[in-house]
C-alpha cells in the first residue's frame, strides 16, 4: 500500500480536494463503492474534484492512518449547521505516517480544502 507524505500527493495538478480527518465513526463504505462521511462544517456548494477521508484509528495501542479517495455525490443537511458528504467510487488509496497537521498543513480543524497548482 502506498504511503503519502502530503495531501497534495493525492491530487492531480489543477485539482481541488475536500480533506476530512476522522476516527471513522460516521464514515461508511458500501459494497458498490458508495458511502458517506459526516457531520462536517463545510461549504455545501463549493466544487471539489475529489474527497479524501483521512481515517485515524488506534488498534492495539498503535496509530493507523488510512487514506480513502472518492468522488463527491452531493451533501445531506444541514443538521445543526453540519453536513454529511455522499461519496462514489470510494477507494483505499494508501496511508500516511504523518499527523493530520503535517499531512494537510492544517491546524485543529478536521476539514481542509486543498488545491494542487498546475505545474
Amino acid at each position: 500500500m502506498p504511503t503519502f507524505d502530503t495531501a497534495q500527493e493525492l491530487l492531480q495538478p489543477g485539482e481541488t480536494g475536500l480533506f476530512v480527518h476522522t476516527d471513522g465513526r460516521h464514515f461508511t463504505v458500501n459494497a458498490d463503492g458508495s458511502g458517506s462521511t459526516g457531520f462536517w462544517v463545510i461549504s455545501p456548494t463549493r466544487e471539489v474534484d475529489r474527497v479524501v477521508v483521512v481515517r485515524e484509528e488506534l488498534r492495539g495501542g498503535q496509530r493507523f492512518v488510512e487514506l480513502f479517495t472518492a468522488r463527491r455525490d452531493g451533501v445531506i443537511g444541514p443538521e445543526d449547521g453540519r453536513y454529511t458528504v455522499r461519496l462514489l467510487d470510494v477507494q483505499l488509496a494508501g496511508s500516511t505516517n504523518r499527523t493530520w497537521k503535517e499531512f494537510a498543513d492544517a491546524g485543529q480543524n478536521p476539514v481542509r480544502y486543498i488545491s494542487r497548482p498546475v505545474a
